[in-house]
This record gives structure tokens, sequence and C-alpha cells, in this order.
């Protein structure tokens, strides 16, 4: 999981959020108050909301959190060689390191 922190450059304006892909407003949009983590993939949608009402632009990120951990072949299976053999270690997953003994 990850902690998200919402914020403006100008004062007394409040920050609503959606989590769920629609536009926040401050009608359907969560009052940001504090800090808040995310702990799944997610699209977070934000907006300002300055005192006489006037909306910035919403602001888009996704977040993607990976709680899947990837699984490493080793090539060719246990047996008994009569000779030195090439042992290749493949992961299911991208940009991952290796590590053996």
């Amino acid at each position: 999981p990850i902690t998200v922190t919402l914020t403006t450059n100008e004062s007394n304006t409040s920050i609503y959020y959606t989590i769920n892909g629609t536009t926040p407003t401050a009608t359907n949009g969560v009052k940001y108050t504090a800090p808040f983590a995310i702990s799944t993939t997610t699209t977070l949608k934000a907006v300002a909301i300055d005192p006489a009402g006037n909306p910035s632009t919403v602001a888009t990120e996704t977040y993607t959190i990976d709680n899947v951990a990837p699984t490493v072949t080793i090539t060719p299976v246990s047996s008994s060689f009569g000779s030195p053999i090439t042992v290749t270690l493949t992961t299911n997953e991208s940009n991952t390191s290796i590590y053996y003994t």
C-alpha cells in the first residue's frame, strides 16, 4: 500500500476526490481531510474548489499496486547428470531480479 497526500496552491480551498473513476465534485466526491492509503490498483481523481465555487481542472493519477510475487522457473528440473549442465532461471515478471545460491 501507499499513502497519498493531496495539496493545492490556493488557501481556503477544499479538495474532493474519487477512486471509482467518476469525476469528483463537491456533491459526489469525498472531501479530503488527511492522507489516505491505497492498497489496490486505483485511478484517483481530485478537484480543488475555492470559496467562490470555482473548480480546478481534474487531476488524475493511476496507482498500480502489484501484490503478486513473481515466480521463478528452473530449467532443467532436478535430476542426476553425467556431465556439467547449464541451468536457466526465468521469471514470469519483467524487470525482476533473480538471486540464487
